[in-house]
């Protein structure tokens, strides 16, 4: 069976109206900077932060009217990127605000004038002179940025292949595939790789969506990246602990974190017991 044109013109209505028909509540205000010769800056916050650049993800500052982000990414980021560059990203959920310090909505706002809004809530304004005279700023504004989060029901994005279809899918980031999560290239090359699959015949499986829902091996692969921990834990790593327990628990704790068997770091699918 094929989706005749009335059928596809009605999913297609269906999914305008709830993903994409409330731009204000899709939208971010992104920003990159591109910073040549001013160390000082991302030095700056991996003091406040504690944390190697590259190690602390992305800070938000919930007191912003934008409740703008920002992430200093590690160097090199890209291939060939110079040394005396870094680089990094910042976005706002909230364009239509005035700024605290930079009395304008943010989509009104130049690079320059966000990059301000940010070392204000930093608390680097001293900085600003030599930071904006040696970083480009480009900015964008992303109408639809969220809308694959939109609330929705089950029946609001169809499966990679309807039932019964025999020579149409749907691939991308607005339909059905369980346990996988959106706004991530996998979700695009997974739904992209089963509807060739299947439609073509081909007894071949997609990569299968990384089983990190309360996975416990994914949670401490991730506590160590952030807290940049080399190797296994120790003690020190771990919370206070109750005197009144015994260091047995502590020892037996830390014997079933060390041994947990660790993701790849591209999951490609299940390993083999005898290919470890």
């Amino acid at each position: 069976m094929s989706l005749t044109p009335i059928r596809y013109h009605f999913l297609s209505i269906r999914i305008n109206e709830k993903f994409i028909s409330d731009v204000d509540k899709t939208k971010w205000v992104s920003f990159f900077s591109t910073i040549t010769d001013c160390p000082e800056f991302y030095d700056l916050i991996e003091k406040l932060s504690g944390r190697p650049i590259g190690t602390n993800g992305i800070t938000s500052f919930p007191e912003s009217n934008w409740d703008i982000s920002y992430l200093a990414y590690h160097s090199p980021y890209f291939p060939n990127q110079p040394e005396n560059f870094q680089v990094g990203w910042g976005y706002g959920l909230w364009g239509e605000r005035v700024g605290i310090f930079i009395k304008k909505p943010m989509c009104d706002c130049t690079g320059d004038e966000m990059l301000l809004e940010l070392l204000y809530h930093l608390d680097m304004l001293d900085l600003k002179d030599k930071l904006l005279s040696h970083t480009y700023v480009s900015t964008c504004m992303m109408p639809y940025i969220t809308s694959q989060f939109i609330p929705r029901e089950i029946a609001d994005r169809p499966k990679v292949i309807p039932d019964g279809c025999t020579n149409l899918a749907f691939i991308g980031q607005f339909v059905e595939t369980p346990e996988d999560a959106v706004f991530t290239v996998e979700t695009s090359c997974r739904t992209g790789m089963y509807a060739a699959y299947a439609l073509s015949g081909v007894e071949k499986k997609s990569l299968e969506v990384a089983p990190t829902f309360y996975d416990l091996r994914y949670i401490i692969g991730q506590l160590k990246k952030v807290q940049n921990i080399k190797g296994n834990l120790t003690s020190k790593d771990l919370q206070k602990i109750n005197p009144l327990k015994s260091k047995e628990t502590e020892k037996q704790l830390l014997t079933l974190i060390n041994h947990l068997e660790p993701y790849p770091s591209l999951y490609p699918g299940k390993i083999p017991p005898n290919k470890k």
